[in-house]
């Protein structure tokens, strides 16, 4: 478990604001005001914890799925190049002439989807980190909402995979 997290649980249970002899925080607000307080920006940090993680995934997710359709529209179209070259019946060379111009346009197709997809979860990300870093909601002791550079490369690598496939096709076919 995250000491984060620990560390919260802690605090929920004791309460947390400096110590008074009337029972009040430095605001006027008894310990039982302040931890509900605390418990409160606890729950809003991890709404927003969990909507992110969703949408992280969500960006997973569609590039797995992008992967695996690529794998076979690659293998369907390696197929058409052997049945053109060699065909095996009368009316496969056929198919697999139309085939040879429609795999590519499906795989680029395939990977447009996938990157506008991609973005538009990447700007969701954007906009939840600015609303939480706006509310000033951020409970003492809590890691940033979203971190930085290294979230930054994963999700360039995100974006960039789509842009790669497209780049694929195009010199599969017009350089093949």
């Amino acid at each position: 478990m995250a000491a984060w997290r620990r560390d919260r649980r802690r605090r929920n249970r004791r309460g947390s604001g400096p110590a008074r002899d009337d029972g009040k925080d430095g605001a006027g607000r008894s310990e039982s005001q302040t931890a509900d307080r605390n418990q409160i920006k606890a729950d809003i940090y991890d709404a927003y914890r969990t909507q992110i993680e969703h949408e992280d995934q969500l960006i997973g997710m569609r590039n797995g799925w992008l992967i695996g359709g690529q794998a076979f529209l690659f293998a369907a179209y390696a197929s058409t190049l052997a049945v053109q070259n060699h065909g095996v019946q009368s009316g496969f060379p056929s198919a697999a002439h139309e085939l040879f111009y429609e795999l590519p346009a499906l795989g680029v197709a395939l990977a447009a989807l996938v990157f506008t997809t991609v973005n538009a979860a990447l700007a969701r990300l954007r906009k939840l980190n600015k609303e939480f870093e706006n509310s000033q909601e951020r409970p003492e002791g809590y890691p940033s909402i979203m971190s930085g550079t290294p979230r930054l490369f994963g999700h360039s690598v995100a974006v960039a995979i789509p842009i790669l496939f497209v780049v694929s096709w195009i010199a599969v076919f017009c350089f093949r």
